[in-house]
């Protein structure tokens, strides 16, 4: 039988420091990603539950949530309900796998197992639920979806940085109670609202004024999930309207709580 992580391994292996220069969701992600790839971690452990490493570290145990959340997307972790989070077997059998041709024939001169590869099937991929003129939408916040006319390949680095910056600055200007937190390595912001707030009432109501964004509760293991929290995409959404998008947004929530 698989034991549980002791409070000493967390300690040792999720240890925070003040002096990280990201936010608290990301070093914690960072942290559990290192934890896994160096084996720490076995594929039959389940990682604490997100109230018992959020009081193990002194954070706040959204903070947890969404870092459990980001990993699992990322296929890190796989969820298993009613039981937790463990380590995705896939992506350790990758590593293990050694730097063989993943692209040629297998070992025995057969076409590649996929299977063994993908970390992630894609026929179990998420669809992303939106409407089928989401490029109609004057203030597109649909995560994942890429406009190439306002997202040249050759120029992505700077249109990211232009684009966080103008989504990080909105939202401390229109929501600064609420806590903004980038996906790691994607092009998307996680925001926690007010506890009251149903994210997935403020999308409905946010589509009727043009403005699509996405409920949080579907990447959450917990039952019931945090209704208040919910994700804004960047990728398809000119620049100039994410400042009013944002504030439009941040009306709506205002009239719900």
């Amino acid at each position: 039988m698989i034991r549980d992580l002791t409070t000493r391994t967390m300690e040792q292996l999720f240890r925070l420091s003040p002096d990280y220069p990201g936010t608290l969701q990301q070093q914690l992600r960072e942290r559990i990603a290192a934890a896994i790839l160096d084996g720490h971690i076995s594929t039959g452990q389940p990682l604490p539950s997100s109230r018992k490493l959020a009081a193990q570290l002194g954070i706040g145990r959204n903070t947890v949530m969404l870092a459990y959340a980001s990993l699992l997307e990322d296929g890190y972790l796989q969820a298993r309900e009613r039981s937790g989070y463990y380590v995705n077997p896939g992506l350790l059998q990758g590593r293990a796998a050694g730097p063989g041709n993943a692209h040629g024939p297998d070992a025995a001169g057969t076409e590649p197992d996929w299977s063994r590869h993908l970390v992630l099937q894609p026929s179990r991929q998420a669809n992303i639920l939106k409407p089928a003129n989401w490029r109609d939408y004057p203030y597109c916040f649909v995560y994942g979806q890429l406009d190439p006319a306002l997202f040249p390949l050759r120029h992505w680095r700077e249109c990211w940085r232009e684009r966080w910056s103008a989504v990080s600055a909105a939202l401390q200007r229109h929501l600064p109670d609420s806590a903004g937190a980038p996906g790691f390595g994607g092009s998307s912001f996680w925001v926690e609202g007010p506890r009251r707030l149903d994210a997935r009432e403020l999308a409905a109501r946010a589509m009727l004024e043009g403005i699509l964004i996405e409920p949080g509760d579907v990447h959450f293991l917990d039952d019931p999930p945090p209704r208040h929290c919910f994700r804004l995409g960047y990728s398809s959404i000119p620049v100039e309207r994410i400042e009013p998008g944002i504030r439009k947004l941040a009306n709506i929530i205002g009239g719900m709580i």
